[in-house]
């Protein structure tokens, strides 16, 4: 089953790309551009970025059919290949080091998640400023994101969100969870959730360590949520690193209710039939959401080996064309407010008064981590 629907995707996509990018073939000026300096600017960087001929991206938790699609579109539109090199959150951060170390620079673009960009990368004074990379007058253009605003995530705008998506953390069997029974946070602590709940590892980057940077920076504040999670513990949740197992376990009955588990594991079961909802959506909870950016961050370095390759990339990956290809595939709807949202889950889709997660919640996430390393001690394997 998951084989086909992986073909489906990357079917999808191969068509989605071809739809897209037969409008504009390699040589014509993209829409909105007009036919003056810039024009003429934007042809001069083509070709030098084919001069160039090939971009290195080093990449996490991009799925392979949103790699293989933005590789085909690029290629297809500039002649320009993309070498996408896919790599853990972990190893990602240790290869770019030992390159550093070595007097080499490989990757022109990193496109990870938040966390190893502002707390691993960002701090070894290596990444740059991207808006004056930016050209494309409907990438410059505020009106056309999210919120009126260019979407980088950190003040220095070195880091720029592809995609938001709102954080729902709580994953029911709604077979097994009545709708009124959790409408809140604190509701985990009724005693007839003991030995219920599955919890993604919160010590870990990911959805659980998001989750609980929630609750102690928006929904309870640090000194009520250190005691919330104190007394989570005592509820004696299972905790896994396993997404995917967890959120099974919860379509399967073995657990009630999940916590702080990946989204796009509980829409995969959604979509197979089983019977699980987003708690919080399913509860009607009243309390803040944030919103997440997941591994849609793109950022560069100060030293990169084909910097026309990348900022030719930079301003197609973040054009109507380029976030139309990329969103549906990785899962999380654009940052711009002209791409379709049709085929995601409604209850992900970021709304007025939810809260953007960002540098600063990044930043405070080790802090979390740790404290979260000692409160679950004695349920971490």
């Amino acid at each position: 089953m998951k084989r086909m629907k992986n073909r489906l995707l990357s079917l999808f996509a191969m068509a989605l790309v071809t739809a897209l990018v037969i409008t504009l073939t390699p040589g014509e000026t993209p829409a909105g551009q007009p036919a003056s300096t810039q024009e003429s600017e934007w042809q001069g960087l083509i070709e030098a970025a084919r001069k160039e001929g090939v971009l290195t991206v080093y990449a996490t938790a991009v799925p392979p059919q949103a790699r293989a699609a933005v590789q085909q579109a690029f290629k297809q539109k500039f002649g320009i290949q993309v070498e996408y090199t896919p790599l853990s959150a972990g190893a990602i951060v240790a290869k770019y080091k030992s390159e550093i170390a070595s007097g080499l620079h490989i990757p022109d673009i990193f496109h990870t998640g938040a966390s190893q960009f502002v707390n691993l990368i960002k701090p070894m004074d290596v990444t740059i400023p991207l808006e004056p990379l930016l050209v494309l007058p409907e990438v410059k253009d505020p009106g056309k994101w999210y919120r009126g605003t260019l979407p980088f995530f950190d003040a220095d705008k070195h880091g720029l969100m592809a995609g938001l998506l709102a954080g729902h953390y709580y994953l029911v069997n709604t077979e097994l969870v009545k709708q009124n029974e959790i409408t809140a946070t604190t509701d985990l602590l009724n005693p007839k959730w003991k030995g219920q709940i599955a919890m993604q590892n919160p010590t870990r980057a990911g959805a659980s360590q998001s989750w609980i940077a929630n609750i102690l920076l928006h929904i309870l504040g640090m000194e009520k949520g250190e005691v919330f999670l104190r007394g989570l513990a005592k509820q004696e949740p299972i905790i896994s690193s396993q997404s995917r197992q967890l959120a099974e376990w919860v379509a399967r009955g073995k657990y009630k209710v999940g916590v702080g588990i990946s989204q796009a594991q509980g829409v995969y079961f959604m979509d197979q039939g089983a019977p699980l909802a987003f708690g919080e959506a399913y509860g009607r909870f009243k309390e803040p959401r944030t919103l997440t950016t997941g591994a849609t961050m793109i950022y560069s370095f100060k030293n990169v080996p084909h910097p026309n390759a990348r900022k030719l990339f930079i301003n197609w990956f973040f054009s109507k064309e380029g976030s139309t290809i990329y969103a549906p595939l990785q899962g999380y709807p654009s940052t711009r407010t002209d791409v379709p949202t049709e085929s995601f889950n409604a209850a992900l889709l970021p709304r007025p008064g939810d809260i953007l997660a960002g540098e600063e919640s990044e930043l405070k996430k080790s802090e979390f981590s740790k404290l979260s390393a000692k409160i679950f001690k004695h349920l971490l394997k």
